[in-house]
């Protein structure tokens, strides 16, 4: 059956080369740096003879600026353009089925988005941060959900390009500690992002202002014992032709410190309520999907570890150069 056979191969060559430069002051920081990069692409699917040949090249620039205002104060800003690959697995047409009647697939026709970024940071008492930031992307790759075919009764959910997005952030950290025993980090992002672009003859021009709040709690409860509390809340949001309900998260842990320090022991609930989940639509001029995607998110782990030899020698993490090629193929 050629419809569910496939066979992609994809080859990629990347050459990068980058300059750096950086000056310190009495009060600022200066650093400034330029990166270029020569990609070079060869995608093949096998059935059906279809091939893709990209050669491209891009100059990367960056620049940041850290001012000390006072002991107390200090002010960051940060201007750049950068370039972010879709994952192999976004190139890749291979069908996953989803349920019966759905299935995701990649796009081999799918472009690297580039964006032009700005940030600028307050910091207090160095630990309290207020910044503010924007970014403008192009060619950004979103997954859309639409019909697979005219006549086709599945739905098929795939990245795709889509018109220039904005986005714009206020995001504040507030770590607190009320007592020696329980510490506090608190987090909120107001953001707005708005979407442009047309796709199966219905033009998007779609925005909301939406927030992401989450606070993390730990308390040393004494005697090798400990608990942790970590809550999020996700408001209502646009991402491209898909809207998204309100979700949320709770997960709750008790540890406890065995044979002077060297075992733990330690239980786990993630998705106590069960709040987890996404409830969206997909709403084009003629066409309108919606859909409720639950995961078993509530999980209760009970482990022991125990570390073997010497708790002063710190492990040595060595960047391997490849941390971009990693991500992209699902990797840490």
């Amino acid at each position: 059956d050629t419809t569910q056979t496939n066979r992609f191969r994809y080859t990629e060559l990347i050459r990068a080369g980058y300059l750096n430069w950086q000056q310190t002051g009495a009060r600022a920081t200066w650093q400034v740096g330029l990166r270029g990069e020569h990609t070079s692409a060869l995608g093949v699917q096998e059935i059906g003879n279809q091939r893709f040949d990209r050669q491209y090249f891009q100059l990367f620039p960056s620049a940041s600026l850290k001012y000390t205002l006072s002991p107390q104060h200090e002010l960051t800003l940060a201007l750049s353009r950068r370039l972010d690959r879709p994952g192999y697995d976004q190139l890749n047409p291979f069908h996953i089925y989803l349920n019966a009647t759905t299935y995701r697939s990649g796009n081999p026709a799918l472009l690297p988005q580039t964006s032009y970024n700005a940030e600028v940071t307050h910091t207090y008492l160095q630990k309290y941060t207020l910044g503010l930031s924007y970014s403008n992307t192009q060619h950004p790759f979103l997954i859309v959900v639409q019909p697979a075919s005219a006549t086709s009764r599945f739905v098929l959910a795939r990245p795709v390009n889509l018109g220039p997005q904005h986005y714009a952030a206020l995001t504040l950290t507030v770590p607190l500690m009320p007592t020696k025993n329980w510490s506090i980090y608190n987090s909120a992002v107001g953001y707005y992002a708005r979407y442009t672009g047309e796709l199966a003859g219905t033009a998007l021009n779609r925005a909301q202002a939406s927030v992401n709040l989450s606070s993390t709690h730990t308390l040393a409860l004494g005697r090798g014992w400990s608990a942790d509390l970590s809550a999020s809340y996700q408001s209502p949001e646009v991402y491209g032709f898909i809207t998204s309900r309100a979700n949320g998260d709770l997960t709750i842990g008790v540890q406890k410190s065995l044979f002077n320090g060297q075992g733990t022991l330690k239980l786990n609930v993630t998705d106590v309520l069960y709040t987890n989940r996404q409830l969206a639509a997909s709403t084009y001029d003629n066409y309108l999907d919606s859909f409720t995607q639950r995961r078993d998110s509530r999980v209760a782990i009970l482990s022991f570890s125990y570390r073997l030899g010497s708790s002063q020698l710190a492990p040595n993490r060595r960047a391997e150069g490849a941390e971009e090629e990693k991500r992209r193929v699902g990797g840490q």
